[in-house]
């Protein structure tokens, strides 16, 4: 009789993907607190919301240079990685990895829906779980062809940026009147014929075509600019939708699910896809594994640091002499950050790595990687605990709180969940909504608490 597939047992955890998928669930919530406190185009610029004083500014500077798209980009490296270790450790049990890695997929996004649905509309769940639906395809491809198909991705996305940005800029010259190229009809009859002339009925279809076009275009900047250049009685509607019941604000996000997640897959597909992509090749060459020397990783961060926090600052300056212009925002920005992206996240990896491999930062350490364990349940717990102290059904503090004092809410429940997840992994195997996937992926109840408690996750 076969044995029951049940998850993978403690002692094969690797301790450098719990360190860095604890540093990434705590640093993913510099940005997201934007999104959970502020209207929507606060997150891409200060001057929508948030406060623009000294120190509001340089929190802003701060967390685009270190944080915007940086964290999530580790989380997307890990879960590239997952997918290699998942499926090669079910292998090595002579298990076929199919069926349990796609009801993992189905799991993820099932929990994505609930998540993105009833709770918050900045999930991750759901282009996660959208992203490994085809990733599996790939597992067996090597290091180079998959290092390859990631950059290739990515550089899609950001050439799709690019031209986004570009179409938004015609769109918004459009709403506001200026001059554009247009189709002028002839629509003169042919009177001794006493039939319209061909010619002129084709070029009268084709300015109808292009009038239809170009007010379909901005009717699109409309949307776009609603969401993120909105006058001060959007911001003011917005803020007050938020600060009303929970029913309110379930029809705003479900209202706004489709526009938003829609519109956000063919970007996500390439870009963080690309990151998966490249996170299984960094997992099969043993970079995210800690398998290079300390060195090595002291080198990766400096390299990485070293070109991309010029390239960085030198993006925020961009903006503030573009008076963060949401067209050049999505266009010019979009590419130049992309880059900048790379080298700090390379940076933050080979810092969190170079810490561990030196032993330095015991106690911290041991706390991440217990907050790494259960980066889920955190992830959670984070969106229950700020819709909870921002939404109105709450305590109603959106839009009450400038950005450093949002980076105060930030620094505290980093403490609290630096506190209670070795606290809790000392007493139970699992976190609880990774218990719940882990019952969901295996088809079985894995054993929760513990006989006895582990001091190994004490710090």
């Amino acid at each position: 009789m076969a044995e029951p597939l049940t998850p993978s047992s403690e002692s094969e955890r690797i301790e450098t993907l719990d360190l860095l998928r604890g540093a990434g669930v705590l640093g993913i919530l510099l940005m997201n607190i934007y999104a959970f406190s502020m209207p929507g185009g606060a997150y891409f610029s200060p001057t929508v919301y948030g406060g623009t004083s000294i120190l509001s500014y340089a929190v802003w500077i701060f967390t685009y240079l270190f944080a915007e798209t940086k964290f999530y980009s580790i989380f997307s490296l890990l879960f590239g990685a997952g997918i290699i270790l998942f499926t090669r450790r079910l292998e090595e049990r002579e298990v076929r990895p199919r069926g349990p890695y796609y009801r993992r997929m189905f799991s993820l996004f099932f929990f994505g829906i609930v998540h993105a649905v009833f709770l918050w509309y900045g999930d991750i769940l759901l282009t996660y779980a959208w992203c490994g639906f085809w990733l599996y395809l790939f597992r067996r491809n090597r290091v180079r062809s998959l290092a390859i198909a990631g950059i290739v991705a990515i550089g899609i996305a950001l050439a799709g940026m690019y031209g986004f940005g570009s179409l938004l800029h015609y769109s918004r010259s459009l709403a506001e009147g200026r001059p554009t190229v247009e189709v002028v009809a002839d629509t003169t009859a042919v009177a001794d014929a006493g039939v319209a002339d061909t010619a002129a009925v084709e070029e009268e279809s084709l300015a109808t075509g292009m009038e239809e076009l170009n007010e379909g275009l901005r009717e699109m900047w409309e949307g776009f600019r609603t969401e993120f250049e909105p006058t001060r009685e959007e911001v003011e509607e917005t803020v007050a939708t938020y600060r009303s019941d929970y029913g309110t604000i379930l029809l705003d996000r479900l209202e706004n699910l489709a526009k938003s997640t829609g519109g956000a897959l063919f970007f996500f597909l390439f870009a963080i896809g690309g990151i998966m992509l490249l996170g299984m090749a960094t997992f099969k060459s043993g970079i995210l594994t800690g398998d290079r020397g300390t060195g090595w990783y002291g080198r990766l961060a400096v390299v990485g640091y070293g070109f991309g926090i010029p390239l960085g600052i030198l993006g925020a300056v961009l903006l503030f002499r573009h008076d963060f212009d949401v067209t050049y925002r999505f266009s010019n920005d979009a590419v130049l950050h992309g880059i900048s992206t790379a080298g700090i996240v390379a940076g933050h990896v080979g810092l969190l790595v170079w810490i561990q491999k030196r032993g330095s930062l015991p106690g911290l350490r041991a706390r991440l990687r217990a907050t790494g364990r259960m980066a889920f349940t955190n992830y959670i717990m984070q969106t229950l605990v700020c819709t909870t102290l921002f939404y109105g059904y709450g305590f109603g503090f959106y839009g009450r709180l400038d950005r450093p004092a949002q980076m105060l809410v930030v620094v505290i429940l980093w403490l609290a969940q630096l506190l209670w997840s070795p606290a809790w992994m000392r007493r139970f195997h699992y976190g609880p909504m990774e218990w719940l996937w882990r019952t969901m992926t295996y088809g079985t109840r894995p054993p929760m608490r513990r006989r006895d408690p582990d001091p190994a996750v004490t710090p």
